[in-house]
């Protein structure tokens, strides 16, 4: 009896160590399970934190290239232009690659590839993808693409082109996944199915800071009369502002200083004590107003005559442009032509007419002079002036302007005289350490570059060009004309009703019609400027980027009925953007006044630098008066002298 009970005993204890053995393996496991999933959390936290900041890093990557860059339609075009497969890459690397498996050691640092991803679930694109090296077994891919915010056309994105930017509206997207984990030479292995790869994606949006008047002055500004409209039909003055009625400003009237007068007609905001607008100096000697041979290139310009389908310069026809400056030495006229020294990357200028010598000079329907190879090719020939003293309309030394006060005076003109900023060809067109290149008169793009302004106020400026004719020649439809001295525009030149268009025999032209309806002719003065009758001109060539249309060292006077062809606002703060604002909207600006008058409708911005006053217009202040129309869209054109700025980060998030 006593045996089984001692039996019993053994089995019962058997069991309960058994029972215990159970439940510490259950604990042991639950542990072990426990550890092992907070090893995955902390492993997983980990991967997502390293992948955040390696997204950050591919947007710090992408912005330095932005800040870097001027031309953002160019960034959006991506490193190779011809090349479609990398529009919207940055090109942060060599983009030798088409697949993240080709990454290894060697490479990883200097190449990256071009994939086709979707991350958002909108379809496929194309990305440029990076793979970091944190000094482990894993790696990071980092993947960035630009975008444009379709800014051509905001109401129907349907016709907008994704690669052309207008107002530095951007986003960048950057998605960066981690852990890659690689063998000794740096190939990508297989995930282990217990470590997953975090994805962290970042966007940040960009937008441009351009202020958005259409009329803006350092000093102040007396408005009689006339409509301001537009998108960016805004009207600041970095002093005070003064209304009558009978003024309409379609958005906002802004002023540093006090806006007074009869405020009724501002449809926007009336902001006294605003901050100033930055504006710039306007030197007509400015490297920015000097332009490339593109501008010159309208091959492709379908709406032309074939006559006047002119192609780029090139080493064998360098005689291909329309740059031309207008020289009065003494009381001697002279017409200077610009060529492009294609070893050096510059202009380099060469008279071409003594208007005084009795000889009138011929150019043909592209520009080019005598003397210049291949004159006349694609044309029958060559096409007069028709005047020994005039130059296809420009009438030299017709009338005298006021003397500037000399450097050395103290009443000299501060803006312009031994600023350091004022010598803007020392490092533009004229490269550093100068050269053998030293022409009298001192043309742009071709000043010795040293330590005096490009602007001197007591060089001789008392010429005036004056073009009274109606008629436009083709050498000088489309050209960027230059005037040591002033230009006066007091005909109809450009007019349309009808037109008086001379081209040469074959060029195609009609003779009553010029194409678009007006004469392209940038204007660019020392002296003062002068737009009135009814003449209609436009800037040399906006699709090539060059939208300065009347550039004023002293005043700039706008009256009569200028650009009347186009109608303006229509009479109304809601009128719409005219259907040729692309080919007629330009940038007007003074040095020192802007004085407007009569009916005129004006497209564009216009600036007044508000300097002191060296000329005999003497506009004090920058007046506006009459009835004119002046319409401003914001994008015909775009702020020229903002434009080199780069946009500004406006904001952050991350989306997945």
């Amino acid at each position: 009896m006593s045996s089984r009970v001692h039996t019993s005993q053994k089995g019962s204890a058997l069991i309960a160590v058994l029972l215990v053995t159970a439940i510490l393996f259950v604990l042991a496991a639950i542990l072990l399970f426990q550890t092992r999933t907070q090893h995955l959390v902390a492993a997983n936290e980990y991967d997502h934190l390293a992948a955040l900041g390696h997204a950050e890093a591919g947007l710090t990557w992408a912005e330095r290239r932005i800040y870097d860059g001027t031309d953002i339609t160019d960034l959006l075009l991506g490193p190779d232009n011809g090349n479609t497969a990398d529009d919207n890459l940055f090109g942060l690397r060599n983009l030798s690659l088409s697949a993240t498996s080709q990454f290894n050691n060697a490479n990883e640092a200097t190449a990256s590839a071009i994939v086709q991803r979707d991350f958002d679930g909108q379809g496929l694109k194309s990305w440029e993808v990076i793979r970091i090296n944190d000094g482990t077994d894993a790696r990071a891919l980092v993947y960035v693409r630009l975008d444009d915010n379709y800014d051509d056309d905001p109401n129907d994105p349907a016709n907008n082109d994704p690669l052309l930017d207008l107002d530095k509206g951007l986003r960048v997207t950057a998605v960066a996944e981690y852990p890659v984990f690689v063998d000794a030479n740096g190939v990508e292995q297989t995930v282990p199915v217990d470590r997953g790869r975090a994805r962290r994606t970042l966007v940040v949006t960009f937008a441009g800071d351009d202020p958005n008047f259409a009329f803006a002055s350092n000093g102040d500004i007396d408005i009689v009369g006339g409509e301001l409209c537009g998108d960016c039909g805004t009207m600041h003055s970095n002093q005070d502002l003064k209304f009558s009625s009978g003024t309409s400003v379609c958005q906002d009237a802004t002023a540093s200083g006090a806006i007074t007068g009869s405020t009724g007609g501002i449809a926007g905001a009336i902001e006294p004590g605003s901050d100033p607008v930055p504006l710039p100096v306007i030197n007509p000697y400015d490297d920015r107003y000097v332009p490339s041979i593109d501008v010159f290139d309208t091959l492709a310009d379908a709406g032309l005559p074939s006559g006047l389908r002119c192609p780029k310069a090139t080493a064998a026809d360098p005689g291909a442009s329309k740059y031309f400056a207008l020289v009065s030495n003494g009381n001697k006229g002279e017409v200077w032509k610009a060529y492009w020294d294609f070893v050096n990357d510059r202009w380099t200028w060469s008279m071409i007419d003594n208007l005084f010598d009795g000889v009138d000079v011929a150019l043909d329907d592209c520009g080019r002079a005598p003397g210049d190879p291949k004159l006349g090719q694609g044309d029958a020939g060559a096409v007069t002036d028709g005047s020994t003293q005039e130059f296809y309309g420009f009438d030299g030394a017709k009338a005298n302007q006021k003397p500037c006060t000399p450097c050395s005076s103290a009443n000299a003109d501060a803006s312009l005289c031994g600023l350091a900023d004022n010598n803007f060809n020392a490092t533009g067109h004229f490269p550093p350490g100068g050269g053998s290149l030293v022409a009298w008169p001192p043309l742009p793009g071709n000043f010795q570059p040293d330590v005096n302004p490009d602007f001197p106020a007591e060089i001789d400026m008392s010429s005036v060009w004056v073009y009274t004719t109606k008629r436009v020649h083709s050498p000088v439809h489309g050209a960027v004309i230059w005037a040591l001295g002033g230009i006066w525009l007091l005909g109809s030149a450009g007019e349309s009703s009808p037109a008086d268009f001379l081209c040469s025999a074959t060029a195609g032209c009609n003779p009553t019609v010029l194409p678009y309806g007006t004469w392209p002719a940038s204007l660019i003065a020392m002296g003062n400027v002068s737009l009135s009758g009814t003449a209609n001109v436009s800037p040399a060539n906006p699709d090539a980027g060059y939208t300065y249309l009347l550039i004023s060292g002293r005043d700039l006077v706008i009256s009569g009925s200028a650009q009347e062809d186009t109608p303006g606002c229509s009479g109304s703060c809601s009128s719409t953007v005219p259907a040729d604002a692309q080919q007629i909207g330009g940038a007007y600006a003074s040095h020192e006044q802007i004085g407007v008058g009569g009916n005129p409708n004006i497209f564009g911005l216009m600036v007044a630098e508000e300097a002191a006053d060296c000329s005999n217009a003497e506009i004090a202040p920058t007046k506006i008066n009459g009835s004119p129309q002046i319409f401003y869209d914001c994008d015909h054109p775009v702020n020229p002298w903002t434009a080199d700025d780069p946009p500004e980060r406006v904001a952050w998030q991350e989306v997945e």
